[in-house]
């Protein structure tokens, strides 16, 4: 079956931390379950300490999407290096996302700019935001919009995908358009009982129906727009 409301199902374990890996196993059941009939995306966890179990299975199975985070990597020159290596090791149809977090300072990672200045010299074709730390507050509590707008602005300009993230909720969908989102990452509001619950239904659509709001409104000013929204990932129409 395909997951439903959802085009871009993310996997990861939140216990294990903002970018946690699943167990090998999970990702095998999903991917027996979804046929491909949805694009997958899976969390392997930090740079520094990936899971290499997981990265295996990647190799083998039809995910679209890999992500990493930085934690750790403000006070490793070499991190970039790590990350090409990472990404020589991936398949060519899979994708590697690199999240740059909001709040870089509080787990060593390097900062959203230089993280976007890496990317483009890798030619990586998405660029995250994201939170490390899950403790109730958004992205915007760590990052001023005026600096996610122009992130956003100067990875569109290179024909990157821009996915917001962070303890986002569906009141800040509009927000996340106006910043020149492509696609907003959902966890706690797709969960019963927030992060650490299980993805409901109910939830997924009030979600899928907020961003296709915004999609109408896009269209009833004359601009072109697709919109998918998954359990982790909703893409938004054109600004």
């Amino acid at each position: 079956m395909a997951a439903p409301w959802c085009d871009v199902l993310d996997l990861k374990e939140p216990s294990a931390g903002p970018l946690g890996p699943v167990a090998p196993q999970t990702l095998q059941q999903v991917v027996r379950a979804l046929g491909g009939r949805s694009t997958l995306s899976v969390a392997l966890g930090e740079l520094l300490e990936f899971s290499e179990d997981l990265l295996a299975l990647v190799q083998q199975h039809p995910v679209s999407f890999v992500k990493v985070g930085l934690a750790g990597c403000a006070s490793l020159p070499s991190w970039p290096q790590r990350l090409c290596q990472l990404r020589q090791l991936l398949p060519s149809q899979t994708q590697l996302v690199a999240a740059a977090y909001a709040d870089a300072s509080a787990v060593n990672a390097p900062c959203p700019t230089e993280v976007f200045q890496v990317l483009l010299r890798q030619g990586l074709k998405v660029f995250m935001l994201d939170t490390a730390r899950k403790d109730g507050r958004r992205l915007w509590d760590h990052l001023p919009t005026g600096q996610v707008t122009q992130l956003a602005a100067q990875a569109r300009a290179q024909g990157m995908e821009v996915v917001l993230a962070g303890s986002l909720q569906v009141e800040d969908i509009p927000l996340a358009k106006q910043c020149g989102a492509t696609i907003v990452g959902f966890r706690s509001a797709a969960c019963r009982n927030g992060r650490f619950g299980s993805l409901c239904p109910e939830l997924l659509k009030r979600l899928w129906c907020a961003v296709e709001k915004q999609n109408r409104t896009r269209r009833t000013n004359g601009s072109e727009g697709v919109v998918a929204l998954g359990p982790r990932g909703s893409r938004l129409p054109e600004p």
